[in-house]
């Protein structure tokens, strides 16, 4: 039988979470901590609807970033070296 660790599990989730906002445009932050806080207030578990048992293992906030800016800095591009490869630009 294959134990799967829970906290490992919703890494990789708040993770391909956090990926796919980002690639819609989403900003997206992953608040390390506040789930410990959040298990121990009863009233906000209530709030949620959270059984005895049940736990929450990760938070991620979403949204769309107040300021676009218009002017970005272009910069030089860095060389890469990938794998042993020769660096490139």
């Amino acid at each position: 039988m294959i134990e799967i660790d829970a906290g490992k599990c919703n890494a990789c989730g708040l993770y391909n979470m956090d990926l796919y906002a980002q690639s819609r445009g989403i900003a997206c932050r992953n608040l390390v901590g506040n789930q410990g806080m959040l298990n121990r207030v009863r009233s906000f578990r209530r709030a949620i609807g959270l059984e005895r048992r049940e736990r929450i293992f990760g938070v991620l906030t979403l949204g769309y970033p107040a300021v676009r800016f218009s002017n970005k800095v272009l910069g030089r591009s860095l060389p890469l070296q990938w794998n042993g490869e020769p660096a490139r630009s």
